[in-house]
């Protein structure tokens, strides 16, 4: 019988709506976000009996959308410290747009590789996979055979799938999307393949509520 990693990314915030470097800034989830959250765990809900564990970024963005979903399952909430996102530095908080105009050449440098690059006072690729994969992989090992829930980051994510897909790290931004909160499903096979079931999947989108409530808002 094989594993199962529901991997997914957080709802919105007002900082990744405004499309700001967010890493280690701890905000919160905004109305949007919260309901892209309540959507996707009432789609999950389906699978209520066979899903064992939630488990998430130490993040608020993360928690939250971790708790609607936990909630909705019956289940608790088991924080993860090494899931935090990466650390942009200086960075942190604002808008791509800035960051092009006042740090073109670290933004090149690091766009070039952010694996072994970091923005200026921040955190490479590198140390965030060294950092995250292992627990990763013992979250894997301590779920054999069931199907488990990990609630984490756009970047985390990013480069969670390639290293567990062996794609190479260095095209990360590239070769993964990752939308606010998509779900991610990889499967594990007892002789330790890897699959992709599903990749940056917004189909709860369409729930009713959380379009209505979208209209509302904007």
């Amino acid at each position: 019988m094989n594993t199962k990693l529901l991997l997914i990314r957080h709802g919105e915030t007002e900082w990744s709506k405004d499309d700001r470097f967010t890493g280690i800034s701890d905000v919160g989830l905004n109305t949007v976000g919260r309901n892209q959250a309540f959507a996707l765990a009432h789609r999950l809900t389906f699978l209520s009996n066979s899903i064992s564990a939630v488990f998430s970024s130490p993040m608020k963005r993360s928690m939250e959308t971790a708790q609607i979903i936990a909630d909705q399952l019956g289940l608790s909430v088991q924080v993860v410290s090494e899931l935090k996102e990466l650390n942009y530095g200086v960075w942190e908080g604002l808008k791509r747009k800035e960051i092009l105009t006042r740090f073109i050449k670290e933004y090149e440098l690091w766009a070039n590789d952010p694996i072994a690059c970091s923005p200026p006072e921040g955190e490479t690729g590198q140390a965030l996979v060294e950092r995250a994969l292992p627990a990763i992989e013992r979250l894997i090992a301590g779920q054999e055979e069931k199907t488990f829930i990990v609630v984490a980051h756009k970047t985390i994510n990013r480069l969670i799938i390639c290293s567990l897909l062996g794609i190479p790290l260095k095209n990360y931004r590239y070769a993964i999307v990752q939308d606010t909160a998509c779900l991610n499903v990889l499967s594990f096979s007892p002789d330790k393949r890897t699959s992709l079931i599903k990749l940056n999947d917004t189909s709860h989108y369409s729930n009713q509520l959380f379009m209505e409530e979208r209209e509302r808002v904007e």
